[in-house]
């Protein structure tokens, strides 16, 4: 069933059409979060970038504001008025992910035998963790790092929307 509704259509097929519409909202949600989150990750690496290079740069919450504010308006501006180049952006961006995970990758694999210091055992993994974000709730902390393996959880729908280009 590929169809550009994908997640309330399929939503609508088995569960009917109340199920439809709360899948439909929270889609909707989903995707306005996620840009948001985005745009926040994206002004906070900015903000870090600049850190790194300032050493006595000290971020305040404003400064973070108009970061985000500023983020949000290029992107806009991207898509309002780029969108000749948006194809090359999105293979310079494939690139760039490609070569980060390729990267990440290989330090994993190398640098415990090259710091001498070997693989974190389980038990340090998965509970010698501490939680330094200030939020009092370690189980909220954990499923927050865990987001970003969840994002993987929605490439269904992009393969869904290509299969409807198909026929064309």
């Amino acid at each position: 069933m590929p169809t550009t509704a994908t997640v309330f259509h399929w939503a609508r097929v088995t569960g009917g059409p109340r199920f439809s519409w709360l899948a439909g909202w929270w889609s909707f949600a989903a995707w306005q979060l996620g840009v948001a989150s985005l745009l926040s990750f994206m002004s906070l690496q900015m903000l870090g970038i600049y850190g790194v290079l300032h050493p006595n740069f000290e971020a305040r919450d404003w400064q973070l504001f108009a970061a985000y504010v500023a983020c949000n308006w290029t992107m806009c501006l991207i898509v309002l008025f780029g969108d000749k180049w948006l194809a090359k952006v999105e293979s310079f961006g494939l690139l760039l992910t490609t070569s980060g995970w390729l990267i990440s990758i290989l330090i994993c694999a190398i640098m415990p035998s090259v710091s001498g210091r070997g693989y974190a055992s389980s038990e340090a993994v998965w509970t010698g963790w501490q939680n330094l974000t200030g939020w009092s709730s370690n189980g909220f902390v954990f499923c927050l790092g865990m987001l970003n393996a969840a994002v993987a959880c929605c490439a269904p729908d992009i393969p869904s929307h290509l299969a409807e280009e198909i026929p064309k």
